[in-house]
This record gives structure tokens, C-alpha cells and sequence, in this order.
């Protein structure tokens, strides 16, 4: 069993760290460049781990697991939804949100505008946009989230596979997954603040960002933890979350002018409309969620069905 305070020294010690660097990040942005900035943010994902080594050192004796055997057998459904199901989500959040604000642009969109300074100069012709589109996405779907999952195991082990489960030792399953998708999701503010995911042309900046972003690592959360206890490992969320980064942003390819929408409703998965596909799914796992008491999953007295 957890100390009592090891989660508090987890959440302290993960947020001040990660806090520190995004601070200094926002306070240099302008001389680190994009590309620079992207670096550190992806490497960001590694802290959420290393909060949980700091509570480990702090807390020492204490049997703090990651979660790190695979459990391929019988699971491999899991993995084909942790691999999968994040980009249909997204499609359907997208589709969702096009219907509704109607502003689809693909001849003059932004994968167009992207791609503009390669047809200019003949590398490739507007024939072949559609193609290279194609490739893209096969990529996104199949290859990208094996590789990113690298970096979303840095989070993944911190959220998932030691947070939840030192949370549902105090309170209901449910609960400690809704409070562990809450804590992520507070743990984006300064991110959030600088513009990320949101930018920042919306009406509330940045609470209501905060507040979107908290609904998003909520819902996401719940599907993210369910594959994880039912598999008693952190890869299958490590894999979702790294399909989810290697997708979500397929939506900006089909707007005219990325800078003029409003990202609070979409077309990503955070947007509070993009991420309709997401929220179906959370409500489908949060149903299957249920207490047994006969049947320990990780460090918790509660099972799924």
C-alpha cells in the first residue's frame, strides 16, 4: 500500500518540475524558436516519470510499480483498441465538428498552404497532394504510434500506472480515474496559458482552455485507464496516447486559416465538439467500470467487466 503522502509528494514534485521548465520555456520562447520549443515539450512527457523515481527516492522501501510487463496474452484486443480506436475517435469528432461549423476547406487548406512551397518549386505537383495526404495519415495510423509511445510512456507511468492506482486505494475506482484525468489535465495550465493546443482567440483565455484541456484529460483519461487495468500494464496506454499524438491534428489540414478558428470547439480532440468521439467512448468505458471485490487489478480492489 501507498504512504499517505507519496501521492502528494508525487503531484508536488511532477508539477513543480514540469511547471519550472514550461516557465522558463515561456519566458524564452521567442529566442528558443519552434522548433526548439516542440523539442522541449515532447521531452516534457518524461517528467510525469520522473516524478514518480523522486517519491520513490523519498520514499524509500516503498514498492512502487510501473506496470511494465506486457500481458500480451488474452489482451491483444486492448492493444488493437489502444492502437486504433484513438484515430477513429478523432475522425468522428472531426466529422462532427465540420457538419457543424461548416468551414471545410481542403483546395485552399492548410495542408495545401504546408505543402505550397514544395509545388512551387516542382518537387511535387497538386496532383500528388492527395497522395502524399494519404501516406501521411497511413503513417499517422499504423507506424507514428509505436514511436511516440516512447514519449507517452514518460506520462503514462506516472498517471496511469502509479497515480491512479495509489488514488483508488483511497477512493472508488471511478473516482480515482476521474481525479487522475483532473490532476493531468491541471498539470497543462501553463501550456495551456502559452497558447498550446488552444492558441489563444477564444473568449475566456486561458481559464476556459484550462477548463477545456481538463474535460479532455478526463475523458481521455477514463478510456486510458480502463485499458489499463484490464491489462495490468501501462504499454496499452502508452500506445493509445502515442496513437492519439500522432493523429489529433489531422483536423487543421482541412480548415482555410488555422489561426482565425476557434480551437476550443475543435476540429482536434480537444476542442469540446472534436472531442465527441472521445467523450462517446469514455461514457461506453465508464459504464463498463465496475467494483469487484474478489478480483485485485494492480494496486486496487477494483475490476471491469
Amino acid at each position: 500500500m501507498y504512504k499517505k503522502n507519496a501521492v502528494l509528494i508525487y503531484i508536488l514534485s511532477t508539477f513543480l518540475l514540469t511547471w519550472c521548465v514550461w516557465g522558463l520555456v515561456a519566458l524564452y520562447q521567442t529566442q528558443l524558436g519552434p522548433y526548439l520549443y516542440q523539442i522541449i515539450v515532447a521531452f516534457s512527457m518524461f517528467f510525469p516519470l520522473l516524478g514518480v523515481l523522486i517519491t520513490k527516492k523519498i520514499c524509500a522501501g516503498e514498492e512502487i510499480s510501473l506496470r511494465l510487463r506486457p500481458n500480451f496474452k488474452g489482451n491483444v484486443k486492448y492493444y488493437l483498441m489502444a492502437w486504433f480506436l484513438p484515430a477513429i475517435c478523432t475522425f468522428i469528432g472531426g466529422l462532427v465538428y465540420f457538419l457543424i461549423f461548416r468551414n471545410f476547406e481542403f483546395e485552399n487548406g492548410y495542408f495545401i498552404q504546408l505543402l505550397q512551397p514544395q509545388i512551387d518549386s516542382g518537387l511535387i505537383t497538386k496532383e500528388m497532394v492527395h497522395t502524399v495526404l494519404v501516406s501521411q495519415m497511413i503513417s499517422g495510423i499504423f507506424m507514428a504510434p509505436f514511436f511516440n509511445m516512447l514519449f507517452a510512456f514518460g506520462e503514462e507511468a506516472g498517471w496511469r500506472a502509479f497515480l491512479q492506482s495509489a488514488l483508488a486505494k483511497r477512493f472508488s475506482l471511478r473516482k480515482s480515474i476521474l481525479l487522475t484525468g483532473l490532476i493531468w489535465g491541471l498539470w497543462h495550465a501553463p501550456i495551456i496559458a502559452m497558447g498550446h493546443n488552444y492558441s489563444f482567440n477564444y473568449v475566456g483565455y486561458p481559464w476556459l482552455g484550462i477548463f477545456a484541456m481538463c474535460v479532455f484529460c478526463i475523458v481521455v483519461g477514463i478510456f486510458l485507464s480502463y485499458i489499463t487495468i484490464k491489462t495490468d500494464s501501462v504499454w496499452p496506454a502508452a500506445l493509445a496516447h502515442g496513437a492519439l499524438n500522432a493523429i489529433a491534428g489531422i483536423g487543421f489540414y482541412f480548415v482555410a486559416d488555422i489561426e482565425s478558428i476557434n480551437r476550443f470547439w475543435g476540429p482536434t480532440p480537444w476542442g469540446l465538439v472534436g472531442g465527441i468521439g472521445f467523450i462517446l467512448l469514455a461514457i461506453w468505458c465508464f459504464i463498463k467500470l465496475k467494483r469487484n471485490t474478489n478480483e485485485k487489478v494492480g494496486e486496487s480492489n477494483e475490476s471491469v467487466e
